[in-house]
């Protein structure tokens, strides 16, 4: 997966990398992935 396609969980991604929260922001990525 390309972090440039999730840009806006990059910094969720970069601070919590699990699996379960990636893919929960991609899934959230369909709707509005704004988590700061």
């Amino acid at each position: 997966m390309d972090l440039e396609y999730i840009r806006g969980c990059s910094f969720w991604i970069e601070t919590h990398w699990v699996k379960f929260l990636l893919i929960d922001c991609i899934v959230k990525q369909f709707e509005n992935c704004n988590i700061y």
